[in-house]
């Protein structure tokens, strides 16, 4: 199943932020930590998001970190193995809750062994067999531009938006026909 990679790969984009990651973005670096941009991520069984909060008058560089994180994410292992840790840890407390386990059986005897039967963030035994390559290949081939919608909100200008979206994004090429 797939659903592994989709619940982590964003994760792992999140948290190759610069703290992690070793980036150097100058512009967020003279920045106190309290008003830095936060990167975050959500995934559905049905799509995945990156998002960041910044506030706007520190958009150019927070735009810069969130096509950067996003488009060329580290997939550090050391991440990626934190990551698992804590998933596993969130996997077998949850198998220790009734109610977690009540909801699995359900959705096993409603929906079969399909997609959306499975746990939200894997199984035990699929991210213990997750290799980080699959996370690569995955990110390779989703998180392109023909599957990516760019959404901006906030206290900033539309052309100042378009200007960053168009240098932060407008190289971003759709994946290859197969």
């Amino acid at each position: 199943s797939e659903w592994p990679l989709r619940y982590l790969v964003p994760l792992v984009i999140t948290t190759s932020a610069p703290c992690s990651s070793g980036r150097k973005f100058i512009g967020l670096a003279k920045v106190p930590s309290t008003r830095r941009a936060t990167p975050y991520s959500r995934a559905t069984w049905d799509g995945t998001s990156v998002a960041l909060t910044s506030l706007s008058e520190q958009i150019e560089p927070a735009f810069a970190l969130l096509a950067d994180v996003t488009r060329h994410p580290k997939f550090a292992t050391p991440e990626i193995e934190r990551l698992r840790r804590q998933t596993l840890d969130d996997l077998r407390l949850g198998l220790e809750e009734p109610g977690t386990v009540a909801r699995l059986a359900a959705g096993r005897v409603i929906l079969g062994r399909g997609l959306y039967a499975s746990p939200a963030n894997g199984t035990i035994a699929s991210i213990q067999r997750l290799r980080r390559q699959e996370i690569i290949d995955f990110h390779s081939a989703r998180y392109t531009a023909g599957e990516a919608v760019l959404i901006i909100a906030g206290n900033i200008a539309a052309d100042t938006a378009f200007k960053l979206a168009g240098k932060n994004f407008a190289d971003w090429k759709a994946a290859p026909d197969k």
